[in-house]
């Protein structure tokens, strides 16, 4: 009998079946506790089934490796793809590499963003695992915002790398498949980081995407213009970041009560964005970048908040701004009533402040109601130099005082006296 010997290819499906067939077998076999110890499985079939086993685990193990693989190529996207699809908890299995000289466990999402500074790979693959890994129950958004040894300063967590990197695609494809949203911005800090990194294309962006992040505090302890001027470096680069901060915040929100952040504190050290600045670039410099930035805006009481927060640079507000000593705030006080209000001493901002319009001084405080005399001498460490210069100037207004104040008490004694005879009476 002549003919073709029938071949046979049977599915993977088929095979999976046979296999799991098989395996149940070997599982009752192993469990079987009959006395005559019946073989379920034949011993030849027995060495194929271990055979199978020991191949899934090294085929597990090499699966683990590649996902776990510190260079990423983008012709590996689509394989990476059906491994994440189809064994999802892979994205979980922590894979051991050494950051800043130290042994970690991150996941493979981590990989990519720590040791790629090619942007062409994090675009790809990240949005990728991410999704997925968000889809099957992976923390911090499918391993985006996951940082999972804390105390690890190398171990940023992946957003932050990205960040790092001024990765502006990666981010941009975030957005897009829904794995990044505007609140993230002021929720996870992320333009401290990028004013921090100095990465401006990311920078720029970020601050499109969440304006009110020029004004929030990271921990409550400082805004991002804050955070930039206590870095370290003086370049042009540096300027100009400050430069853009500082008028980006204006923008957004002119009548704000730091004025563009720069009298904005810093809840721990109690200084303000403005002595930081100072201290970075020097007196004439932040001036200038003030002077230039407040220019569109006449109407802001900058000298009071200086007169309230940083008295020592009152001369060089008067200077760049000689208009700000006739300016009215939100409560309709003038600086005069701020600076004797807050108990300022005797000085050359202060004679600038008294001698610039002498009619001031006969204008009320609005919020205490008193004149400026009485406002100076109502502080429990009065100045006396300020008190003589103003009783000078304006006696009147010390005799005003005293006599309405005697009134007062005589007013006082009356209705005493009045009230102790009706009692009488009655």
């Amino acid at each position: 009998m002549s003919g073709r010997v029938p071949t046979f290819h049977p599915s993977v499906q088929e095979t999976a079946q046979l296999l799991q067939s098989l395996l149940d077998l070997k599982e009752g076999q192993a469990n079987n506790n009959d006395d005559n110890n019946r073989r379920l499985l034949p011993p030849e079939l027995d060495r194929l089934v271990s055979g199978f086993l020991d191949a899934q685990e090294e085929f597990t193990n090499g699966i683990k490796k590649f996902m776990c693989r510190r260079k990423w190529e983008k012709d590996e996207l689509d394989s990476t793809k059906v491994i994440a699809e189809t064994w999802p908890k892979m994205l979980e299995v922590p894979c051991r590499v050494h950051i800043n000289g130290d042994s970690c466990n991150v996941l493979p999402i981590k990989i990519i963003t720590t040791y790629h500074v090619n942007n062409d790979v994090r675009v790809h693959f990240v949005p990728l695992l991410a999704k997925i890994g968000l889809k099957n129950g992976v923390g911090g958004r499918g391993g985006l915002f996951l940082n999972p040894q804390r105390n690890n300063a190398g171990l940023r967590r992946p957003i932050v790398d990205i960040i790092r990197y001024d990765d502006i695609q990666t981010i941009k494809a975030l957005i897009h498949e829904q794995l990044l949203f505007k609140d993230d911005v002021c929720d996870h800090c992320l333009l401290h980081y990028a004013v921090g990194f100095e990465s401006l294309r990311c920078m720029k962006f970020l601050v499109k995407l969440d304006q009110s992040s020029l004004l929030w505090k990271k921990g409550q302890r400082f805004i991002p213009l804050y955070g930039h001027c206590g870095q370290r470096g003086t370049t042009d680069l540096s300027m100009s970041t400050a430069k853009y901060l500082l008028q980006k915040t204006l923008q957004y929100f002119p009548t704000h009560e730091t004025i563009g952040g720069l009298f904005s504190l810093d809840g721990r050290r109690k200084n303000t964005t403005l002595t930081r600045m100072i201290e970075k670039y020097g007196a004439k410099a932040t001036w200038d970048l003030i002077e230039e930035s407040l220019s569109p805006y006449k109407e802001v009481p900058i000298l009071h908040k200086v007169i309230k927060h940083v008295p020592d640079q009152i001369l060089n507000a008067i200077e760049r701004f000689p208009a700000s000593i006739f300016l009215r705030d939100s409560q309709n006080r003038l600086p005069i009533h701020v600076a004797l209000g807050a108990g300022l001493q005797w000085s050359h901002g202060l004679l600038h402040i008294l001698n610039a319009n002498i009619s001031h001084l006969k204008d009320k405080d609005p919020v205490s109601g008193f004149y400026p005399f009485a406002l100076a001498a109502a502080k429990p460490c009065c100045d006396l130099k300020t008190i003589i210069y103003l009783l000078k100037l304006h006696p009147a207004h010390g005799r005003d005082s005293i006599v309405r104040r005697g009134s007062s008490y005589n007013n006082d004694d009356t209705t005493e006296r009045e009230r102790k005879r009706r009692k009488i009476d009655g």
